[in-house]
């Protein structure tokens, strides 16, 4: 969900009815950098699983991703920090990040993050498999 820079969540009620009149409800995962609208989302359809996407290292993601109602967290690569993940699953979040290179998939596999993405298919199905193997 890209409402920025006008932070207007005018769009959610066409979100909400193009998802389900896809019943799409199950594996629709809306995302969004604006945790105000995540949260508002939520309070519209608090059984739908919601995404939190972070462009920092928080002190307290988990705080802000129960406020908006998240369960997954997307960070960015430099800020999945192995300390942090256990801290999330323990409050119930999943973790995604993209993954950089097949080493990285590694690391986050050893890290215990949940998912990760990348818009190289062949990057990401390469760091998939050397988890599987491991």
């Amino acid at each position: 969900m890209k409402d920025y820079p006008d932070r207007d969540p005018r769009f959610l009620p066409a979100l909400i009815e193009t998802i389900e009149r896809n019943n799409a409800q199950g594996f629709a995962i809306p995302a969004g950098f604006d945790h105000v609208t995540t949260a508002k989302l939520h309070r519209l359809r608090p059984n739908w699983t919601l995404e939190m996407i972070l462009h920092c290292r928080l002190a307290v993601p988990v705080h802000l991703a129960k406020a908006a109602g998240c369960t997954l967290v997307s960070l960015e690569p430099q800020f999945a920090v192995a300390e942090d993940i256990p801290v999330m699953h323990a409050a119930g979040l999943s973790v995604l990040t993209t993954v950089t290179s097949v080493a990285h998939g590694r690391e986050l596999h050893e890290m215990g993050v949940d998912f990760f993405e990348n818009d190289d298919v062949d990057l990401a199905r390469a760091a998939l498999e050397a988890c599987v193997d491991a």
